[in-house]
């Protein structure tokens, strides 16, 4: 087996393990009374961290299988397909944009900047029949309203949360060779 092949083969494996990761994490997500959708979770933190290892394109790839088999193997519904790809698929292939930026903070905010406007997405088009419900106390009656009012404050929390234990497993993480020498 040459170099090369050897090194995509170790790539390979470490986008399987943080697939592995994610879904035993999947079991800790905390939901709070004031979160609407989603909950807090750091499912996000060994997607980022794999995008910053490898790249984007390996993030982006880990991400969306990992979304797949998210709601395959934790997921209680949705609406249909479409729901399916933007809440699932692209909104945790989004997160594998972190792998664009060299800086653990900029590639993390951009993920989850890329993260909510997939979920605002979903929450404008597919969702926006529920767009008349209450939201935080507050009756909204437009879908874009209901949208980030509903999908902000999650995604948020899951983006500073991801970000601090990034920040904070960098140093460690740079000891972890990238390659076979």
């Amino acid at each position: 087996m040459n170099k090369k092949t050897k090194e995509k083969l170790l790539i390979l494996c470490e986008c399987g393990i943080t697939v592995a990761l994610g879904l035993a994490l999947c079991p800790l997500e905390i939901d709070f009374a004031w979160l609407q959708g989603g909950g807090l979770d750091i499912l996000m933190v060994p997607i980022v961290i794999l995008a910053l290892r490898r790249g984007g394109g390996w993030g982006i790839a880990t991400g969306a299988l990992f979304g797949l088999l998210k709601y395959l193997l934790w997921s209680s519904g949705g609406y249909g397909i479409p729901s399916i790809l933007l809440d699932y698929v692209l909104a945790y292939a989004a997160v594998g944009t972190a792998g664009f930026f060299k800086k653990p903070i900029a590639g993390t905010a951009v993920a989850t900047g890329v993260r909510f406007l997939i979920h605002f997405i979903s929450g404008v088009t597919i969702y926006a029949i529920t767009a008349s419900e209450t939201v935080y106390g507050i009756t909204t009656a437009s879908p874009f309203i209901y949208s980030v009012v509903y999908n902000a404050p999650y995604v948020l929390v899951n983006g500073i949360v991801c970000a601090v234990i990034v920040v904070l497993l960098e140093k460690p993480m740079a000891k972890i060779p990238k390659s076979f020498k």
